[in-house]
């Protein structure tokens, strides 16, 4: 009897995993996929003034300094086959601030970081295989580091972090 409630519990409780995102990059005609990199966060503690506490300030970063998957050119094709509920507008390209040892967010919330979400104006959009989409750049990337989020995603953690994809944009050897 006990194996069966254990059982029972374990079936209700077990979070129901579907069919996962998964974003690749192009490089030399080949598909490589990104892996998915959580990011940490740091809490910057606010300041105190006649016992008045100001906020404290968080920051997301990715720890290394160069992503390890690095894109053939300043236009590299994305392939993003997102979940059954998403959508590819729901999806943003975002620049991160490189440091020595790791690659920061610029701005604490998701959505207040400069993005370039994947629509019609921006990229140039194909169907790629099974249910994805093919998207390349219509102007060439800076050199830099950049990731590939979800932007409706719930936080992960106590700490607000993030799943993206990451990779590079190395300039021209």
């Amino acid at each position: 009897m006990k194996k069966i409630a254990t059982f029972f519990l374990l079936a209700v409780l077990w979070p129901l995993k579907g069919a996962s995102q998964s974003v690749w990059i192009q490089v030399a005609d080949n598909s490589v996929p990104l892996k998915a990199e959580q990011t940490q966060t740091e809490t910057k503690p606010g300041w105190k003034i006649v016992d008045i506490k100001m906020k404290d300030r968080q920051i997301h970063y990715l720890w290394g300094s160069r992503a390890t998957q690095m894109a053939d050119s300043s236009n590299p094709t994305l392939l993003i086959y997102p979940n059954e509920k998403e959508t590819l507008a729901d999806y943003a390209l975002i620049r991160l601030r490189r440091r020595k040892q790791y690659r920061q967010l610029m701005k604490s919330p998701l959505e207040r970081n400069e993005f370039i979400r994947f629509l019609p104006e921006h990229f140039d959009i194909r169907p790629a295989a099974g249910i994805g989409f093919a998207c390349t750049p219509l102007k060439p990337l800076p050199v830099g580091e950049y990731i590939v989020v979800f932007l409706n995603q719930k936080p992960v953690g106590d700490a607000g972090d993030y799943m993206v994809h990451a990779f590079s944009v190395r300039g021209i050897l």
